[in-house]
C-alpha cells in the first residue's frame, strides 16, 4: 500500500477532473450526545477536493463534504463496471438528479447520483478502447462564484480511456484504506 494515495485523474487533451479525499468531516466519530451507532452517518462523510479544467479553458478548484465513504466504494465500483462493461447512457445532467430518472442499467447505473448533488457520473459514447464520461459539478463543486439561493451547474464531458477510468477505480480503494467506513 502506498502511504499517500493516488489522486483520481480523469481528462482527455482538453479537459481534466482531479479529485481527492481531504479526510473526514468530522474528526471524532462518537460524542456524549451521540453514541457511535446514532453518529455512523456523520461520521462517514468525507471532503472531497476537486481540480478541474473545463474543455473552454475555465479552472476552479472545490473542497467540500460531498460523498460519505459508502458513497466512494459505489463510485469506485461504478468506475470499475465501466471499464469492463460496455453501456451506452445520455442525459442532460438536470435528469441525473431527478427522482425519476432510472438509476441502474441492466450492469451499470446510467446516472451515478449521491446525496449531496455536487458529483454525479454518466456514461456518454463508448468504443472498445474510450469511454465519454459525463460528470456533473453542482452546487459548491461547480465553476464559481458559488450562490446558495442559485446553484449552479457545470457539466464535464472527457473521453478517455478504459484504463484511465480503471486507475480511477483503484486510485478511490486506495483512499479509502486511509479513510475508511468507521
Amino acid at each position: 500500500m502506498r502511504p499517500y494515495p493516488g489522486r483520481v485523474r480523469l481528462y482527455d487533451e482538453n479537459t481534466k477532473l482531479e479529485l481527492q479525499i481531504a479526510g473526514y468531516q468530522w474528526l471524532t466519530q462518537e460524542t456524549e450526545d451521540q453514541p457511535a451507532d446514532a453518529a455512523s452517518w456523520d461520521s462517514n462523510w468525507l471532503v472531497v477536493e476537486g481540480s478541474v479544467r473545463a474543455s473552454d479553458g475555465t479552472r476552479w478548484s472545490f473542497q467540500d463534504p460531498s460523498l460519505t465513504t459508502w458513497e466512494v466504494v459505489r463510485l469506485s465500483d461504478w468506475l470499475q463496471q465501466i471499464a469492463e462493461v460496455a453501456t451506452t447512457a445520455t442525459a442532460p445532467v438536470e435528469e441525473a438528479s431527478a427522482p425519476e430518472s432510472p438509476d441502474v442499467d441492466e450492469h451499470v447505473p446510467k446516472w451515478l447520483t449521491f446525496t449531496e448533488p455536487n458529483l454525479s457520473f454518466a456514461v456518454g459514447k463508448q468504443s472498445e478502447s474510450q469511454v465519454e464520461l459525463l460528470i456533473g459539478l453542482s452546487h459548491e463543486a461547480a465553476v464559481p462564484p458559488f450562490d446558495p439561493l442559485s446553484p449552479k451547474r457545470s457539466q464535464l464531458a472527457i473521453v478517455t480511456s478504459k484504463h484511465q477510468i480503471q486507475d480511477a477505480a483503484v486510485a478511490l480503494r486506495d483512499q479509502l484504506s486511509t479513510y475508511p467506513v468507521r
